[in-house]
């Protein structure tokens, strides 16, 4: 088989691009996976007791209030020179 050259091959190519694009526009879009799963299990007996655990769950990962943060902390940062860390890396 020769080989083909590099023009034939461009155009080769070329065409396979349009097909591909071709087939992208004749395409329908997927539906969309939430709008297919919200809902459902409204019909199912257990779906009450999943969300109650679910909501159990997320609400053990929680801290406790007397633990909770309350409002902004400022902590400040001492910052070193350079100089004083060389001295402190010596000093070792």
């Amino acid at each position: 088989m020769p080989e083909a050259t590099l023009e034939q091959r461009m155009t080769a190519l070329e065409e396979a691009v349009c097909e591909l694009q071709e087939a992208m526009k004749a395409r329908k879009p997927a539906p969309d996976w939430l709008d297919c799963i919200i809902g459902s299990m409204k019909d199912e007996p257990a779906s009450d007791e999943v969300l109650a655990l679910g909501r159990a769950i997320r609400q053990s990962d929680r801290p406790a209030e007397d633990q909770a943060p309350r409002g902004f902390c400022w902590i400040p940062i001492i910052s070193v020179s350079c100089r004083s860390n060389r001295a402190l890396n010596t000093a070792r």
